[in-house]
């Protein structure tokens, strides 16, 4: 019984100490998509002001070839990989004028003016509409639509938007910027390759934007089920109401943490200065428990077992007093061993009363040296499952 219950702490900690370390690597992760989206504000923030002194107050109905703004367009392009589509669109959700960067070469390409289309149906004008002047719009991460139809191959994408403070035909004019998000989820992904944990990614809707197991990824636009929002329901809720936090779910141990953008000029949804981007999932699945608890188990059961050899082999022969030295040797050099132990420990008797707890333990329930001993090891669980635990 001892072996089993020190295996079990054992196992706890671990599984402790694997969150923590998720937790210090997701801060990590959201802090350098905290920087990332910054510099694409700037990007856009800086478009926004270049388009506005070159159009004046009132956009022209002259060819989109012929706008001066294009050429600013191509520059930011060509300077910034990441970023594919940059576009002006009237409040109705009719493009304006649209450059694209080709996704394998690089090409700069102009779109036609009979080729612009109405983008009114997209989800992202609804919210772009809500903007004051001067304010920023960040989208979470989908697949990018082009023609109606979901891209392929599939491609990740994050919008910036702002209004500008210009008109055209009598309708307010939104500047957007096409961002790719695909080097966003590699650098998520980067870190965690070592620890025995499954990654996830959500998007504020319950997709999942990455997934260990592509073919579960972006449920809602690929019309399959197998998102946060539907196959976690509770946990998803959890999530949209908390900035981090864990989950048992069925075995499996979830801990997350919202990467939340700050930034001056963000404000939708009525929450000034701050967005929820996305959500980090860390997953320790059932089965990296069970081998945990497996190892843990053997490990303690030989230590215990080794123990009772090194207390109680060889006294035979001893005379009494050598008998009593030499127990009281092992002894001290078994409480020297199991005090220095970094892992909390409590032992119990056959009647569950604790025997003895080492100083981690201690720290660990926020006891202090002796206040345990002699109680009974349901002291340790909460009041509302003691009956539960003893029967």
């Amino acid at each position: 019984m001892a072996s089993a219950l020190i295996a079990h702490f054992l196992v706890g900690n671990r599984v402790d100490q694997i969150g923590s370390d998720a937790r210090h690597i997701m801060e990590l992760k959201a802090e350098n998509l905290r920087d990332q989206i910054a510099q694409d504000i700037n990007i856009l923030m800086s478009l926004r002001s270049e388009v506005q002194y070159l159009s004046h107050t009132e956009l022209s109905e002259f060819s989109p070839h012929q706008w001066a703004h294009h050429h600013v367009f191509r520059s930011v392009l060509t300077r910034n990989w990441h970023v594919y589509q940059l576009r002006l669109i009237s409040e109705g959700g009719q493009e304006i004028s649209r450059i694209d960067k080709h996704r394998s070469t690089g090409e700069i390409i102009e779109t036609a003016a009979v080729d612009l289309i109405n983008v009114n149906y997209r989800p992202y004008m609804d919210e772009m509409r809500r903007l004051n002047d001067g304010q920023v719009y960040l989208s979470t991460i989908d697949l990018n639509i082009e023609r109606g139809q979901v891209e392929q191959p599939l491609r990740p994408t994050f919008r910036l938007a702002t209004r500008l403070p210009l008109m055209y035909h009598g309708e307010k004019v939104y500047l957007i910027v096409n961002v790719e998000a695909e080097e966003v989820l590699k650098m998520v992904k980067l870190g965690f390759a070592a620890m025995p944990i499954e990654l996830y990614l959500a998007n504020n809707v319950g997709d999942w934007s990455y997934s260990e197991h592509p073919e579960q990824a972006w449920a809602s636009q690929l019309q399959h089920q197998e998102g946060l929002a539907s196959s976690h329901p509770e946990m998803f809720r959890l999530v949209q109401n908390n900035d981090m936090g864990e989950y048992l779910d069925r075995g499996d141990y979830w801990y997350w943490q919202r990467l939340i953008i700050t930034h001056p000029e963000m404000g939708v949804f009525g929450v000034y200065g701050a967005y929820n981007f996305a959500t980090i999932l860390v997953e320790v699945p059932e089965e990296t428990v069970w081998a945990l608890r497996k190892n843990y188990f053997s490990w303690a059961f030989a230590w215990m077992l080794a123990t009772i050899l090194i207390l109680g082999g060889g006294t035979y022969e001893l005379t009494r007093r050598q008998r009593r030295n030499r127990h009281r040797f092992e002894e001290e050099r078994f409480r020297n061993i199991f005090s220095s132990l970094s892992t909390g420990i409590v032992v119990v008797n056959r009647e569950a009363r604790i025997v003895m707890t080492n100083g981690a333990a201690r720290d660990m329930f926020g006891y202090t040296e002796g206040e345990l001993e002699s109680q009974y090891i349901e002291v340790l669980v909460p009041k509302d499952v003691r009956t539960h635990h003893r029967s």
